[in-house]
């Protein structure tokens, strides 16, 4: 590794992983339809750097559910090459890109356990990066609402990239064809749903972590100012996850004083939000309350069932599910794109667990559901603040992998090795 004098080197990697996971839109290159996000080019520089050996024992951390799910998706590459062969796949390739995209992921999770020393750096990079998220949110909203527009697009252009702007600006295809024309907050990544997916993840881990100041609530304040505007039915799992987080803190602490207390960071909490009205409150006074109402009850609508948009999403799910007793053991990892093309013409299902079903059959979405129940049970036993904000977010991922389809996404990886770190009390 490269020697940077005065600098400690494994401290700057560990606040840059921190920094560079809060994003999907910095990639370094990219490799047919697949974009390298530049944070996998550090961690995989970091697991060169270490050795097989090192992180051979970083994989101990691993829980044995999450090494049963790596077992299956490898006994997959059977039933990829069955159907490959009889000519309901394509090409046996697609496997082995599935293989690179796990374990670019999976170099995040064994990166993060290796500078375990250094988790400081890491949760401050966390911190700054969800800080940096905020940022851009509201530079996204200032510039649209003066007729312009704020986006890495032009920097790292990607066909997915959602820019909000105005009409003419769209229309002139300078941010290409995701113009969109209302605002809707996406920090650094490529839309709004990707945002608050992540933001619900992170956002009590690093309430935890993060120590109390006048900064952090002001940022969490703006934070939520933006994504209320953004209307997203993922702002109801936002708002509901602080609210059953103080109610399951308050029945936790048994002793009045404890309340008393609680009662006091209440009041400080609602003082802090008068003063952060005070200070924006030019650009407040410049908010069109009437449209911040609109996209609130779009974003609340759109979290209902009976919702056109989730009608035919859920209709995906189901034709999606449909498929499984045709192939009862998988079709082979990373192959369920290809087979629902195939079979109903469909792009995509947005649930995760009826891809890892389709692709590792019922017996795989078992495993991995009991990688996450697991690791959910022991932390509950431990029932510090940390551990209680991990289980919260663990459950966020399983809603959102559910309900909007993210996969196993660099800031899941993160949080699934702080998770086994919190066991090992590390």
């Amino acid at each position: 590794m490269i020697k940077w004098s005065g600098v400690n080197v494994k401290a700057v990697f560990a606040y840059l992983i921190g920094l560079l996971t809060c994003q999907n839109v910095m990639y370094a290159f990219k490799i047919g339809n697949t974009y390298i996000n530049i944070l996998y080019i550090l961690t995989m520089y970091i697991v060169g750097w270490h050795g097989i050996k090192n992180c051979e024992r970083t994989i101990n951390y691993l829980n044995k559910w999450t090494k049963c799910f790596f077992a299956v998706i490898l006994f997959s590459f059977f039933t990829a090459s069955i159907y490959t062969m009889v000519g309901v796949l394509d090409s046996i390739s697609v496997y082995f890109k599935g293989l690179v995209s796990l374990f670019l992921g999976l170099s995040v999770y064994i990166s993060t356990i290796l500078l375990k020393e250094y988790k400081d750096k890491l949760i401050c990079g966390l911190w700054h990066g969800f800080v940096i998220n905020v940022i851009v949110s509201g530079l996204q909203y200032i510039m649209f609402r003066n007729g312009s527009y704020f986006s890495l697009y032009r920097i790292f252009p990607q066909e997915s990239f959602q820019v909000c702007t105005s009409w003419a600006i769209g229309q002139s295809g300078v941010v290409g064809t995701s113009a969109i024309f209302f605002y809707r907050a996406s920090g650094m990544f490529l839309e709004t749903s990707y945002y608050l997916c992540y933001a619900a993840v992170m956002l009590l881990p690093l309430c935890v972590l993060v120590r109390k100041s006048v900064a952090k609530y002001f940022v969490i304040v703006l934070f939520y100012f933006f994504a209320l505007y953004s209307a997203s039915g993922n702002i109801v799992v936002l708002i509901l996850l602080p609210i059953v987080w103080f109610v399951l803190k308050i029945k936790r602490g048994a002793k009045k004083e404890s309340l008393k207390i609680k009662r006091k960071n209440i009041v400080a909490f609602l003082m802090l939000v008068l003063i952060c009205i005070v200070v924006t409150q030019k650009m407040i006074r410049n908010v069109d309350w009437s449209s911040f109402n609109a996209m609130l009850n779009e974003g609340i609508r759109t979290a209902r069932l009976s919702d056109k948009a989730n009608y035919t999403r859920f209709s995906t799910m189901f034709a999606a599910f449909s498929l499984i007793p045709k192939y009862p053991f998988g079709v082979g990892y990373n192959y369920s794109p290809m087979l629902l093309l195939h079979e109903n013409g469909l792009a995509a299902v947005f649930n995760y667990f009826a891809t890892i079903s389709l692709e590792l059959s019922v017996v795989g979405l078992i495993v991995y559901a009991l990688s996450y129940i697991s690791r959910i049970r022991k932390l509950f036993l431990i029932r510090t603040d940390l551990s209680m904000a991990l289980v919260f977010s663990l459950f966020s991922i399983l809603v959102f992998q559910f309900a909007n389809g993210i996969g196993l996404t660099s800031y899941v990886w993160t949080v699934l090795a702080l998770c086994d770190l919190e066991l090992k009390h590390l």
